[in-house]
């Protein structure tokens, strides 16, 4: 029992903890170019100057949220006892929702962002948010993950069907832990279970 509760404690730790990213100029024009490529890959009628200007948005400003974050934590530190510096579904979740506002800012008409939620499972244990490009009106699955989170402020992206994590929209998610799509003794051990409080909640 001891060595099952140290496993998820390390794992949580190894996913979850925060570093400092590299400065903003340590960004690699190819790695933008990279994701540039990608979202003009979503569909034919994406246009080349909205898929700059996202990935552009999309890499500098977790960078944004890192310093924010560090600062509320550290101003929370200084009222009470240190806290773990972990990473939370709800930190992440505000991270997405934030990230989201940001790149919507840019007015995207070939583009559709939103808003994604992955639940709890064997493979990733707590549940977890992001941000997902697609092509105007194309389906979630075909889509592209922009995760400033995962990675404590360097971005995280990938094509939705090839990431570990299982996504869906998070207005389908949302109702689903609203209503219940299944009654609680059908649910397994991990469904809803894993969530840890945030930090920074007082």
């Amino acid at each position: 029992m001891k060595q099952l509760r140290l496993l998820v404690v390390l794992l949580a730790l190894a996913a979850c903890s925060v570093g400092p990213p590299p400065p903003p100029g340590q960004i690699k024009d190819r790695d933008r170019d990279a994701l540039t490529l990608a979202i003009m890959r979503l569909g034919p009628g994406v246009a080349y100057d909205e898929a700059k200007r996202i990935s552009s948005v999309a890499y500098s400003y977790p960078h944004v949220l890192l310093r924010d974050y560090q600062a509320e934590l550290g101003a929370l530190n200084a009222r009470r006892p240190p806290v773990f510096d972990v990473k939370t579904p709800a930190v992440c979740a505000k991270w997405a929702d934030r990230h989201l506002q940001r790149l919507l800012q840019e007015a995207p008409r070939t583009l559709d962002l939103r808003m994604a939620m992955a639940d709890p499972s064997i493979n990733t244990p707590f549940a977890h948010s992001t941000v997902v490009v697609t092509a105007k009106g194309a389906p979630l699955t075909s889509g592209l993950v922009l995760d400033g989170c995962r990675r404590s402020g360097n971005l995280y992206w990938k094509p939705v069907t090839d990431d570990r994590y299982r996504w869906r929209p998070q207005s389908d998610m949302l109702w689903d832990r609203t209503f219940g799509r299944k009654p609680w003794y059908a649910r397994t051990p991990l469904e809803g279970r894993l969530v840890r409080p945030d930090p920074l909640a007082p």
